[in-house]
């Protein structure tokens, strides 16, 4: 599982893995173990502080799940697109 500071890149890395899981084998069973594991990567990387510069000088951290980490949802909805449209493709 990838550190809670996870960027975008190495969360999702994780992520697909499990969409991957869910999407084409969920027959196989999802441990509750591994479905904690894929929350608590979304949950880490749409909660996590990003420091930024105020007007200031000074350093704050933002709380709570950020806007700006609507990034890992665009990648959720590509999957999907991808992933409906090969079944598409093969049915």
């Amino acid at each position: 599982m990838p550190p809670a500071t996870a960027d975008l890149a190495t969360a999702w890395a994780f992520l697909e893995g499990g969409m991957d899981h869910i999407m084409t084998r969920l027959h196989t069973g999802l441990s509750y173990y591994d479905y904690n594991g894929l929350y608590t990567v979304v949950y880490n990387y749409c909660t996590s502080s990003r420091r930024r510069n105020t007007a200031g000088g000074a350093r704050s951290r933002t709380a709570g799940a950020n806007l700006l980490r609507s990034d890992i949802y665009d990648k959720l909805i590509r999957y999907f697109i991808v992933h409906l449209e090969h079944l598409r493709d093969v049915c």
